[in-house]
């Protein structure tokens, strides 16, 4: 339905939500049979290892109130994998790991650069 009405290019990047995409409110707000949907049978795959910021940050940013944000957009960001398993979503990780989402994506954290599962045992 999004990409017959032209609003593929949401899936990228969502209106009002800074540097968020598809994935980000699919990890925290979702099932994991959305997740799989987007994979399957709209082909999304592409925005399945990039990192983002939770849209709760994404939406202070867009208000302009950074001091709630500190170090900017860049520091919040995390990988989807990472964002499901602190998330409590073992359905939606699943998903992530049956479609080739990177577990040893490195990031960058106050511990160094970590790779997904480093970070989330740290």
């Amino acid at each position: 339905m999004l990409c017959i009405y032209s609003t593929g290019e949401h899936f990228a990047r969502i209106p009002g939500l800074e540097e968020c995409n598809i994935f980000s409110l699919v990890v925290e707000e979702s099932s994991p049979e959305v997740m799989e949907f987007l994979q399957k049978k709209i082909g999304c795959g592409e925005y399945i290892n990039i990192a983002t910021p939770p849209s709760s940050i994404s939406i202070t940013a867009g208000r302009g109130d950074g001091g709630l944000i500190g170090y900017g957009l860049e520091a919040w960001k995390k990988s989807l994998l990472y964002s499901a398993m602190v998330g409590d979503r073992p359905g939606v990780f699943g998903v992530l790991g049956e479609y080739s989402a990177d577990v040893n994506q490195v990031l960058g954290s106050e511990d160094g650069s970590l790779t997904t599962l480093h970070q989330a045992v740290v």
